[in-house]
């Protein structure tokens, strides 16, 4: 009942799931943005994403707009896409369904800006974002990804929180960005973009990964050159029951992947290194189950409730922790549910 720690891929191994970004071919024309936004049964939603996107459009000589379908099975994606742009969007389906991992390197591949911003069919952008962005960008054209803080929203769209780093009084250049982010995860994919020329050559979202992936990226990216920080929130986060990261946390397999990351992530730098880091992730991470545990036990699901108290115990046991994950595991046996 108790899980194990995943272990540490080798270096060839992880280089084997980071799949290969090809340059935009020649001749092609290179808007500043390209705007990806991933879909899979979520037409209500994707009409609120593509609406913010759209108010606050340059036109098809600055932004790329495009929806990529993770060939849905219910709603008609295709049909919002034109019925919202009219004419303005691109669309793609995948042939068949790929998963969200795979979803996110189609965009990529298929975006042809010189920043990329992958924008989930259930996120948003608040007014301003891209002219922020792009502020902040030309200020520093070194930059190799921005990021900003969030808003998460719940299903109807309610504000509930701030995720999310704080940008510097003095300079938009997270100096820390690699040490955090190798076990904090800063940004939620609505609050960064990407120089595409960046994801050419660390490679895309690895498949070892379906919850961590933007993490991982987001690290790898790190370690190739400078990250910055836009200075408010200019996103939206959104979290429902049908969402991905839902699932993932009544399986507890959010805390695996999570656990793996950091580990991946720390193998990636000098033992003397991100020190802090290494000393505090276990607790960390313990600490996000034990909130996991609370959130799945308030929403009715007594399987999500007992495995994240296990994750909890297996990050970092105590007697508190054995006791809550005995009392979790006698409630689950007695009124199971799962949410």
């Amino acid at each position: 009942m108790i899980p194990r720690m995943p272990a540490v891929p080798s270096p060839e191994e992880l280089k084997r799931h980071e799949p290969a970004i090809e340059p935009v071919a020649t001749g092609v024309a290179r808007p500043l943005w390209s705007v990806m936004i991933p879909t899979y049964n979520g037409d209500d939603y994707l009409r609120v994403t593509l609406r913010s996107v759209l108010d606050q459009d340059p036109g098809p000589a600055a932004m790329q707009i495009e929806v990529v379908d993770d060939a849905s099975t219910q709603g008609d994606p295709a049909a919002v896409a034109r019925g919202e742009g009219g004419g303005r969007v691109a669309f793609h389906r995948n042939p068949r369904n790929l998963g969200a991992t795979e979803t996110f390197n189609v965009c990529l591949r298929r975006a042809r800006g010189r920043w990329v911003h992958v924008l989930h069919g259930d996120d948003a952008v608040l007014p301003g974002f891209y002219a922020a962005y792009r502020r902040v960008i030309e200020w520093h054209p070194a930059l190799i990804m921005l990021i900003g803080q969030v808003v998460q929203i719940d299903e109807r769209g309610h504000w509930i929180r701030l995720l999310g780093p704080s940008r510097p009084d003095d300079d938009p250049v997270l100096s820390d960005f690699t040490c955090r982010q190798a076990y904090l995860h800063l940004g939620q994919f609505a609050g960064w973009v990407t120089r595409r020329d960046a994801l050419e050559k660390t490679g895309g979202f690895s498949t070892l990964f379906r919850h961590a992936a933007d993490m991982d990226l987001a690290f790898r990216l790190g370690l190739s050159g400078p990250v910055g920080c836009v200075a408010r929130p200019y996103a939206l986060y959104r979290v429902h029951s049908k969402s991905d990261t839902s699932k993932l946390m009544v399986s507890g397999r959010n805390l695996y992947e999570r656990a793996l990351a950091t580990r991946v992530n720390l193998s990636r730098v000098e033992a003397g290194e991100c020190a802090e880091a290494r000393g505090r992730w276990r607790t960390f991470l313990a600490g996000a189950a034990d909130h996991g545990a609370r959130q799945l036990d308030a929403a009715g699901s007594t399987e999500g409730r007992l495995n994240q108290a296990a994750w909890a115990f297996a990050l970092e046991p105590t007697r508190r922790r054995a006791v809550y994950l005995a009392r979790s595991w006698a409630k689950h046996r007695l009124r199971p549910g799962d949410g």
